[in-house]
């Protein structure tokens, strides 16, 4: 009799683990996809603190690791259509541009093993993973020209996020997950 007993209660115990187990591997998995989803944005965060970073310093005549300098000055001026522009060295804080080998011009494409995203995906929007620079703008104006020494420069960027394990299975959480995330820093050049 005492046998019987101690099998139903193994059984007994066996069923309920049966039908509490996908239960505790959803919010298992949850509580991963969401620790990854912190990680993505901090990393985001600090991605778009670097890109406005290197917009805040930046000056069209500022090459001091390339020779572009030389390749982009007509007369007396320069020629920024060559050279290196603010949305160019916003992107190279993001990830590294290509730079033409002769000249150190900026070039078609990055070399992503150089970026700022820590463990994510810098490759640029096109795939699942990716990131998008929106907007470069000086008090809700685009800035077309070098930004104005003193003033707040504003930087956004997009990341478009793929939750690894409960992307598409639970309803609020739609893929991509947008990492929307905006820093202002004032403008250092003089």
């Amino acid at each position: 009799m005492m046998k019987l007993r101690i099998r139903r209660k193994k059984a007994q115990s066996m069923v309920e683990f049966a039908l509490i187990l996908p239960l505790l591997l959803a919010l298992l998995l949850g509580l991963a996809d969401f620790g990854f989803l912190l990680y993505a944005h901090v990393q985001v965060t600090n991605a778009t603190r670097e890109g406005a970073r290197a917009a805040s310093l930046y000056l069209t005549d500022r090459f001091h690791y390339t020779s572009c300098k030389d390749s982009c000055q007509t007369g007396y001026g320069y020629d920024t259509s060559n050279c290196w522009t603010l949305r160019d060295w916003v992107e190279n804080g993001l990830v590294e541009r290509n730079r033409d080998p002769n000249s150190g011009c900026p070039v078609a494409g990055y070399n992503t093993a150089i970026h700022s995203f820590g463990l994510l995906s810098p490759n640029t929007c096109g795939s699942a993973n990716c990131w998008e620079l929106v907007s470069l703008t000086s008090n809700g104006t685009p800035i077309t020209g070098d930004p104005v020494a003193g003033e707040p420069l504003q930087v956004r960027v997009v990341y478009r996020y793929n939750m690894l394990f409960l992307g598409d299975l639970v309803g609020f959480t739609a893929n991509p997950i947008l990492i929307d995330r905006t820093v202002i820093m004032k403008v250092q050049n003089t």
